[in-house]
């Protein structure tokens, strides 16, 4: 592999001879392509860059990007990169992405690695009812979003059973009486879901007041 140079040499019988001299690069290995972005086994609910960095003394041809062996993007230039979105390939769960770098001559490499696409957690606040607040008449149990974050539903629990149906809209909040529950101690919980998959849990402990 490498520089050649070339000469033809023509002798005519008429004339001088005719002489040409070309340098080729003679090229037999191929192309090397190494991932820069993303991290192997990361984990990964919003875009990111899907980056490799290719090399090839004749020069690159081509780079193509795959998830799962599907084809989604390429480009013909630098930067070697494409864009991902992990919620337009669903459904969640491990990921093989792939980079595929042709050169000049047709010679090509592959690289890949595993990855873990998952729904964006969703942060939820307490509103309601205050902590450590013992409890002996109906009160409020209500839940908001940290940022903004969107939520479309909002379901409610103590000891693991539904409290009435989903909330749809702010506020995410639900009355308990205490006097429809027996016990002293209770868990409540929060559950936010939205389309995209993403979901966010509150848990909180009360404590009836029997006085």
């Amino acid at each position: 592999d490498g520089p050649v140079t070339i000469t033809v040499r023509v002798d005519g019988l008429a004339q001088d001879a005719w002489v040409q001299t070309r340098e080729v690069i003679v090229d037999n290995t191929a192309p090397a392509i190494v991932i820069e972005a993303p991290q192997a086994n990361s984990r990964h609910h919003s875009p990111f860059d899907f980056t490799g960095r290719p090399e090839d003394q004749s020069g690159i041809a081509d780079v193509r990007f795959l998830i799962d062996g599907e084809e989604f993007a390429w480009t013909d230039e630098p930067p070697w990169t494409a864009p991902i979105d992990p919620a337009q390939f669903q459904p969640w769960g491990p990921k093989t992405l792939e980079v595929v770098v042709h050169d000049t001559v047709g010679l090509m490499a592959r690289q890949s690695m595993n990855v873990h696409f998952e729904p964006a957690q969703i942060d939820l606040a307490l509103v309601s009812p205050a902590m450590g607040s013992p409890m002996a008449r109906p009160f409020d149990f209500e839940v908001q979003a940290l940022d903004e974050t969107p939520i479309d539903s909002v379901s409610f629990e103590i000891d693991g059973q539904a409290i009435g149906v989903p909330v749809r809209a702010a506020p995410f909040r639900v009355t308990i009486d205490p006097a429809n529950y027996a016990g002293v101690e209770h868990r409540l919980e929060a559950v936010a879901r939205h389309a995209s998959g993403a979901i966010g849990r509150y848990t909180l402990n009360v404590t009836w007041d029997q006085d």
